[in-house]
């Protein structure tokens, strides 16, 4: 129980600061859709995933 609390005590005086600099929900700019299957007998893993990026600037962007 006690190495619970002070888990959840530094989690929570960690947290804010590990997201400084990242957007905020309102800020977000993509959107993942994950579909995964398993074959357990085979070991194997099948999926399809669709990624959609909206560009929140006026400037172009070109693929890397």
């Amino acid at each position: 129980m006690r190495r619970l609390f002070l888990t959840l005590a530094l989690v929570g005086v960690l947290a804010p600061r590990a997201g400084a600099g990242l957007p905020t929900v309102s800020d977000r700019v993509v959107d993942y859709r994950l579909r995964v299957s398993l074959d357990a007998t085979r070991h194997q893993l099948a999926g399809r995933e669709r990624l959609v990026w909206r560009n929140p600037s006026q400037d172009p962007v070109g693929e890397a």
